[in-house]
């Protein structure tokens, strides 16, 4: 009965180990969202900006060169950004898989203990590394928007300085 009690702890705590990663993944998840969500209010902004810019523009001839140089950066930042979302959608995409992976891996492990015969042939091992191949796959994905998101940063600081150079 000792045996039994403590097969069936370590069963538990062998099936429950994968969860750890999907709570690491939420709050990666979490994180990645919120910046998906910034990103995406930031292009919607400049969108908006571009369109009154654009108007404002028209004919160019008769254009205020601030507003034609604000019109060039606010494009260069749109397209900057619509490859962030694109990197962030990919690393949100990473993550969903890889908690997919590691729910899997719980249920083989699962299976394995208390279920049919012929589902004790599974092997979940791989199916977890499987999981963390595509977690670590996320995480380089973010930092790759980490670094691109400093290049849009310093594109919009840069046309601020070189307006206030132009008012001096």
């Amino acid at each position: 009965m000792d045996t039994q009690y403590s097969f069936a702890v370590e069963a538990i705590q062998a099936i429950l180990a994968p969860a750890i990663m999907v709570s690491a993944c939420g709050l990666l998840l979490l994180a990645l969202l919120n910046r998906y969500t910034v990103i995406m209010n930031r292009i919607r902004v400049l969108s908006e900006e571009r369109r009154r810019l654009v108007r404002a523009t028209t004919p160019p001839a008769e254009a205020v060169p601030l507003e034609v140089a604000r019109l060039a950066s606010v494009l260069r930042q749109l397209e900057d950004l619509m490859d962030r979302v694109r990197l962030l959608r990919n690393a949100v995409l990473c993550q969903v898989v890889a908690v997919g992976c590691f729910v899997l891996t719980s249920l083989l492990l699962g299976l394995r203990v208390a279920g049919p015969e012929w589902l004790k042939l599974s092997h979940p091992v791989p199916v977890f590394v499987i999981g963390m191949a595509v977690l670590f796959a996320g995480v380089v994905i973010e930092g790759t928007d980490v670094v691109r998101a400093y290049r849009t940063i310093r594109l919009e600081v840069g046309e601020l300085a070189q307006g206030t150079k132009g008012k001096g």
